[in-house]
């Protein structure tokens, strides 16, 4: 709106996640400030990026799709080349501190209310009841850690468990020290780390609330209703543990290509231009 008055006359709004799930059980405060939000968006911005069909239904419009001179699918990018690199699966667990016989479940992400942390630690608890070898990588930081890391120890869980806090080499943990990824996600956009996770070849266990625009490699994603049970949670993940690669690394990297973020910047910064020129 402020850039509308001054006189700004290409406005470009982004949207990155759904919410809608989780929104609905809010009051009518946050509610009314969610509809004046989303009307004074869309009123005032020329167009529109939504990361996925699901991010551009929550902001612009549930048929945002018929508007394609507005609004427009922008998918994010990742850099595929960070996962052609070789890594030595012993260095990177030694250097965390888990045995090459460990089964190591994975979780990349901000440790903020969405990811769902609370839950992984949930199903944690079942995995390790069903499989003592179990390890659980969590990458990230955010201002739920201590009480996800005190739920932990309250569970008497800390020797599984593993805060890597924030890394550069997500690539590498992911091949070097992971056997699958387990996200829990009360609401997404497009998660990077599930282009990451599919980059790297690893079977992911999701939410049912992510957009099946995730799933790129076919066979490595699998949904989890976040009704059931940790238990059904822990048992499902288990189950896919033994399930044999779908694809191999190669294959997966291929499939990944259109998500490269080279093809992303490409189509991104065609898009400002365009916006520039109409």
């Amino acid at each position: 709106m402020l850039a509308a008055m001054t006189g700004i006359k290409v406005r470009i709004a982004h949207s990155h996640n759904d919410t809608r799930s989780f929104e609905c059980s809010k009051g009518l405060k946050r509610k009314a400030y969610l509809v004046a939000m989303r009307t004074m968006i869309r009123t005032f911005a020329t167009r529109g990026l939504a990361v996925s069909s699901e991010a551009g239904c929550d902001l612009f419009a549930s048929q945002w799709g018929q508007y394609a001179d507005r609004w427009k699918l922008q998918h994010l990018g990742i850099d595929l080349s960070r996962f052609e690199v070789e890594v030595n699966r012993k260095e990177v667990r030694d250097s965390l501190g888990i045995p090459p016989d460990g089964v190591v479940i994975g979780h990349v992400g901000r440790f903020s209310e969405q990811k769902n942390h609370a839950f992984f630690v949930e199903v944690a608890r079942e995995v390790v009841r069903l499989e003592p070898r179990s390890f659980f990588l969590l990458v990230g930081d955010g201002p739920l850690r201590p009480a996800i890391e005190k739920k932990v120890r309250n569970y008497d869980l800390a020797k599984h468990f593993v805060f890597a806090g924030l890394r550069s080499d997500i690539p590498t943990l992911m091949k070097g020290a992971m056997d699958i990824l387990l996200f829990p996600s009360i609401y997404e956009g497009l998660p990077i780390a599930l282009l990451e996770a599919q980059a790297a070849n690893l079977m992911c266990l999701v939410s049912d609330r992510i957009s099946v625009e995730a799933d790129v490699v076919p066979g490595l994603i699998k949904r989890q209703s976040l009704e059931q049970t940790p238990t059904e949670w822990a048992s499902q993940l288990l189950q896919l543990l033994s399930t044999p690669q779908p694809v191999s690394p190669d294959k997966a990297r291929s499939a990944l290509a259109g998500r490269s973020v080279l093809t992303s910047k490409d189509t991104l910064c065609a898009f400002y231009a365009e916006s520039a020129t109409t």
